[in-house]
């Protein structure tokens, strides 16, 4: 069954492989509430699985409190501003004990729920979802990581941030704007070091772009994203 708890201090996997954290949920009944909460369908996942499955939930007058708890753990920039501002509920899905969990070194995935299209009728189908991968013994995470676009992390259910695509709320449409540095702290310092030392020239678009060019033969990871988002990046960073 789904624990309703008041803190998650001392939440553990107990034989688990995941730990289901619903949060942030609101205390009216908005579409993305009907969409939870239609049939009972989170509620029924842990009756209808067939493995052990850590399933956790609090009423709707403390869940903003419990939202905080996990706000409270190192995220990405772009996450922690998520959790503050969304309006809506989000799950957050880890692999580890609550007390051992630090986003900056472990997996994890979030669902934002905001970001789904037709909720009511959605969410109850990605319960259902999570159901069957569990019970045919399938990685959760492979599932959403082949379920979602590779760039924008939206998918049928919402919208899935990872350690390697924490890009959520305005930069979702493409990982230049605004967000592209967020996971890639060394190529921002070498960026602003640069500037500050007067090493790159940004006084036009053809400076931009060979600065540009510079980060991604400096930086592998930055490989994988078009060189225009990169450009867009970078002018965000100049404009401050």
């Amino acid at each position: 069954m789904v624990e309703y708890v008041s803190t998650l201090e001392g939440i553990q996997l107990r034989g688990s492989q995941y730990i289901f954290i619903l949060t942030k949920e609101a205390k009216t009944w908005t579409e993305v509430q009907r969409g939870l909460n239609t049939s009972g369908h989170y509620d029924k996942i842990a009756k209808e699985v067939g493995r052990p499955l850590r399933l956790i939930r609090t009423t709707a007058p403390f869940s903003e409190e419990l939202a905080k708890e996990l706000l409270a753990k190192q995220w990405p920039r772009a996450i922690s501003d998520e959790m503050t501002s969304s309006k809506d509920a989000f799950l957050a899905i880890i692999k580890e004990n609550l007390d051992e969990f630090d986003p900056s070194t472990c997996d994890w995935r979030i669902i934002w729920f905001q970001y789904t299209k037709n909720p009511r009728e959605r969410l109850p189908l990605l319960m259902e979802v999570f159901r069957d991968t569990v019970n045919q013994q399938r990685e959760v995470f492979d599932y959403l990581d082949r379920a979602v676009d590779q760039v924008t992390g939206i998918f049928d259910y919402g919208l899935v941030s990872s350690p390697t695509r924490p890009y959520v709320g305005s930069s979702r449409t493409g990982p230049g704007r605004p967000g592209i540095f967020d996971n890639h702290p060394e190529a921002l310092r070498r960026l602003k070091d640069g500037i500050e030392q007067g090493e790159f020239r940004t006084g036009g678009h053809g400076s931009i772009t060979k600065l540009a060019d510079f980060l991604q033969g400096e930086f592998d990871d930055l490989r994988r994203y078009a060189r225009k988002s990169l450009i867009d990046a970078i002018r965000k960073v100049l404009r401050g």
